[in-house]
């Protein structure tokens, strides 16, 4: 890799970056770029030619022409540098991003000088799984919730904490995919293990249990661990009482889509 070469991958560049599959067309290009870049152009490294390719966590990256991003000529170039600009708030400071940070802000606002932007100072880059493209890419993110700390008429719908009731019990591999009934012992507030001398019995049938469960997520009733209210029924007002409110949110589709991938902080 070469000193000052910024590269990101076919992906992220398609996806994340420039939205490679929107779902509109940018209209009425100037046919013409007449504008002009203000200031000398900054140093760009030596991109590695297409075909160049390098292996490492099970993966193969290989440098593609920019042509070959889908809908590249398409893109909305002037709003992926002004996100670009934003990033560069921060990327700025960091070693190796200068120079590219001060082209962006020198580069006009324009659909054909945005393009050459990221075709000169970026390098694409296509990830396979060792030569089959198909498979899936993990991404993290920080969201953010407009809401309030404390109910209003707009921030209407609850945050809430671990409900006093809410128990995790782990689950090992050899369990995940039995129906037995097992037998599990209160270990804590909200913990438990599966223990012969249990006072409380499941049935693993009731539980959501994938090839991936680590823990049973329920509660006690009784003589009973069972699994912890769904969804609908938290939504019906199963937790009133029973969990501490961290505040309201306003957005009850943003405030699902936190909570089902990310742990609110």
């Amino acid at each position: 890799m070469k000193k000052h070469l910024y590269r990101i991958t076919l992906l992220t560049i398609a996806a994340a970056v420039l939205s490679a599959c929107p779902s509109k067309r940018i209209k009425n290009l100037p046919e013409v770029d007449t504008t002009t870049v203000k200031g000398p152009d900054r140093p760009t490294g030596t991109p590695d030619p297409a075909g160049t390719t390098v292996s490492g966590g099970g993966a193969t990256y290989t440098v593609v022409s920019h042509q070959e991003l889908p809908h590249w000529s398409t893109q909305h170039f002037v709003k992926s540098l002004q996100s670009f600009r934003l990033g560069c708030e921060k990327l700025k400071n960091r070693a190796g991003w200068q120079d590219v940070c001060a082209q962006a802000m020198q580069t006009p606002l324009h659909h054909f000088q945005a393009k050459h932007f990221f075709e000169r100072y970026f390098t694409p880059w296509q990830v396979s799984n060792n030569g089959n493209p198909a498979g899936t890419i993990t991404g993290y993110y920080e969201p953010v919730l407009l809401g309030d700390d404390k109910a209003t008429g707009k921030a209407r719908f609850p945050i809430y904490g671990i409900p006093n009731d809410f128990v995790s019990v782990p689950l090992s591999a050899n369990l995940r995919g039995s129906k037995a009934t097992v037998r599990i012992r209160q270990t804590g507030a909200n913990s438990g293990v599966i223990d012969n001398s249990g006072t409380h019995t499941a049935d693993l049938s009731q539980f959501p249990i994938t090839a991936r469960s680590t823990a049973l997520k329920g509660r006690f009733e009784g003589s009973r661990f069972v699994p912890y209210y769904t969804r609908n029924q938290i939504n019906g007002g199963a937790l009133n009482g029973k969990a501490p409110i961290l505040g309201y949110a306003e957005d009850p589709v943003e405030l699902f889509l936190c909570t089902s991938k990310v742990q609110v902080v």
